[in-house]
């Protein structure tokens, strides 16, 4: 029922969806204090878009454990682990294998001990995006990203500008609230911005009007004036 009041917002996030699939990648950043139906937001989406048979992926920053590039790592063993091994035939396995460990018995690759170079790692998994959308419309959310460590920002811009015309919507969300104004995250949404097909959208606490039609709609009759 919370859904239906969020009309706009979704309205706003299907167009979005429609145009990745079409082959135009589109970023879509979705803000607000907790508890005002970000999650809810983007899991509506993921799940229409998983009945559609696209490729979903989900990565979330962890406040209590921090991973360097976390929710990406995240999403490349999800991958790893329910897609063909063949998906990663000819990319950097190596690379790959030191952003997820996870995925070294599934693709029988060796991670060796040599320093990750960062521009090698952002090329890989560039190369694995741009594979996987080339079968089909691919769905990243990247979840509570005011947690994120610096990594995870700086490959999230690589990869939106390294997408440009590929089936991929990347969907990411973040309480405003807890960004610090001269931080990563905060240099990263302005350096965003700057990249073609990406939009913002900040929730706002739902108005008395929505709060009463959420409260009809799950009371399943009229409220009538005592119960409004």
């Amino acid at each position: 029922m919370l859904f239906r009041s969020r009309e706009v917002e979704r309205a706003q996030i299907d167009a979005a969806w429609r145009a990745a699939a079409a082959g135009s990648r589109r970023v879509v950043l979705i803000s607000g204090e907790a508890g005002l139906g970000k999650t809810r937001l983007v899991s509506e989406l993921a799940r229409s878009a998983h009945e559609q048979g696209a490729l979903v992926l989900y990565g979330r920053c962890d406040e209590e454990v921090p991973r360097q590039y976390g929710p990406w790592a995240e999403a490349v063993e999800f991958l790893g682990a329910h897609s063909d091994p063949t998906t990663f035939d000819g990319l950097d396995a190596r690379s790959l294998v030191r952003l997820a460990p996870g995925l070294a018995t599934r693709i029988g690759a060796d991670p060796g001990t040599a320093d990750l170079d960062q521009y090698v790692l952002f090329a890989a998994v560039a190369d694995l995006l741009v594979r996987v959308a080339s079968a089909g419309p691919t769905l990243i959310v990247l979840d509570d990203l005011h947690w994120a460590d610096r990594g995870t920002l700086v490959l999230l811009r690589h990869l939106v500008a390294a997408t440009a015309a590929e089936r991929i919507l990347i969907l990411g969300t973040f309480r405003d609230t807890d960004v610090d104004p001269n931080g990563d995250l905060e240099t990263a949404v302005a350096a965003l911005h700057r990249e073609e097909g990406v939009i913002r959208i900040g929730l706002e606490a739902l108005s008395e009007d929505d709060l009463e039609s959420l409260l009809t709609g799950t009371a399943g009759h009229d409220l009538g004036a005592a119960g409004v």
